[in-house]
């Protein structure tokens, strides 16, 4: 096999201590890291201080979790190799937020097909994207025949040389991602009493272009502390021209969640311009939601099919897009990548009722519901394009002031601080900097298409702009 070798990772293995993932960037360009987080019943105990860590470099991250059958003190079935890593994820970070898939490591004995595959589509429905099987030929060719169905799944091989290209098994087409041509690199960067430590060298093999289709993000945000200042100072926050804001949306008109439980958001509305500018747009247009391959989406509000699109041939591909009347007002929604359409264009649908079923056609890196709200003549102008807005205020699970279905919010928490303004606009009536990290009760919202939000903060009430990315409910 030829290699194109254009980004270089690294295996952050079982208690390696601690990374300095600027130092491996900036000193030998790694650009993928690898967290080794769990093998039942053990769990790393620098995994969460490397992950964060890696998290605030522009380097893509991916976990992998060691299947174990052999070791007598605990359970050896998948499911409960799965749920083990799963519940310490989510209770140590939350939701799975890898750019890179997860990866299951083979290459313990005893072997069982079945209970491996529990655990690969365990993991699978969770993170909403397939997992990858990080073994070795040599481990393989031992459990041979393979069965079919992990054939469907990316490799990642461990060679332990310094050639490029894996020894691929006779007769059987495996789609090869990654390489790891070293388990003895010794390096500075991992701190192992101040005088470095011994990595593993890994490969993506492929173009810098296929990497960024195949992660979920073009490029990572760096969110260095000391960016932080230039950050929340970007030049849109200043025009020199404020936009006088439109009439708020009427308070009535709120949207159901469209997807069945979990209720994860998996990116959001505004963020990763610099895989958006491409579009025309300065940040995602709307909300990506957790959606697995074959479940069933659901009509947010009452309104008619505007469009059934029923081709892959498109950036949101197989969709649906309703349009809802609410007094004089219009609004639009946009569901994308579908599996299939269970509407038909003029046809009338009520809130929550079976418009299609999830899948990850189109522009998608992986099964999920891309949501866009439209409110006609009253766009945002920040995303200045198709009467698009913020879908967040409308939405009861994330806007902390909606209390339909019985949801009632704490407020919110400021990602990212900004100014605290006594009007929704960005004239000179600065009240004070709310910082990054502040908690603020909510009040409303309006102004530029939604993009503005009133809270009150140790008291004082003001509006606060948040294009999508900026507040988070609690």
């Amino acid at each position: 096999m030829t290699c194109v070798e254009t980004e270089t990772g690294t295996d952050v293995s079982f208690n390696q201590h601690l990374v300095n993932f600027k130092e491996a960037r900036t000193r030998d360009g790694i650009r993928l890291a690898f967290i080794r987080w769990s093998q039942l019943p053990w769990l790393d105990s620098r995994r969460v201080a490397n992950w964060l860590a890696a998290g605030d470099e522009p380097i893509f991250r991916g976990i992998y979790v060691v299947y174990d059958a052999g070791n007598e003190a605990h359970e050896p079935s998948g499911h409960a190799h799965a749920m083990h890593f799963i519940q310490d994820f989510e209770q140590q970070i939350g939701a799975y937020n890898g750019e890179l898939q997860i990866w299951v490591d083979l290459e313990l004995e005893p072997l069982d097909w079945d209970e491996v595959k529990v655990m690969c589509d365990v993991l699978s429905a969770w993170s909403g994207r397939l997992v990858g099987i990080y073994t070795g030929a040599w481990f393989l060719r031992r459990h041979l025949p393979l069965p079919p169905w992990i054939l469907n799944h990316d490799f990642w091989l461990t060679g332990y040389d310094n050639e490029c290209g894996p020894d691929l098994l006779l007769g059987y087409n495996l789609n090869v991602r990654f390489w790891q041509r070293t388990n003895r690199w010794r390096v500075p960067w991992v701190r192992w009493d101040e005088g470095g430590g011994i990595v593993d060298r890994t490969d993506w093999l492929g173009t810098l272009s296929e990497l960024r289709r195949y992660t979920n993000m073009a490029e990572k945000v760096v969110r260095l502390d000391d960016a932080v200042a230039a950050l929340e100072n970007m030049a849109f926050d200043l025009p020199d021209t404020p936009v006088p804001p439109p009439p708020p949306p009427p308070e009535d008109f709120k949207l159901l969640w469209p997807t069945p439980d979990p209720k994860v958001v998996t990116q959001w509305y505004g963020i990763n311009p610099q895989w958006y500018s491409g579009f025309g747009l300065p940040g995602h247009e709307g909300l990506d939601l957790r959606a697995f391959i074959g479940v069933e989406v659901y009509a947010a509000a009452a309104g008619k099919v505007i469009r059934a699109e029923t081709v892959d041939n498109n950036p949101y591909g197989i969709h649906v897009r309703l349009e809802h009347k609410f007094g004089q007002e219009t609004f639009k929604t946009v569901y994308g990548h579908f599996k299939e359409v269970k509407v038909q264009v003029d046809q009338e649908v009520n809130p929550g009722q079976l418009i299609g079923i999830a899948d990850d056609t189109g522009n998608s890196n992986g099964s999920h519901l891309h949501f866009t709200l439209k409110h006609v003549g009253h766009g945002s102008p920040w995303m200045n394009t198709s009467d698009i807005v913020n879908p967040v205020p409308y939405i009861a699970q994330l806007f902390p002031r909606c209390t339909i279905q019985g949801f009632t919010g704490n407020g919110w928490r400021a990602d990212v601080g900004g100014n605290f303004r006594s009007t929704p606009d960005v004239g000179n009536n600065l009240i004070r900097w709310i910082p990054a990290g502040a908690t603020m009760q909510a009040l409303d919202f309006g102004g530029d298409g939604g993009d503005w939000w009133k809270a009150s903060y140790e008291g004082t009430v003001g509006w606060f702009w948040n294009p999508g990315y900026k507040l988070s409910a609690l």
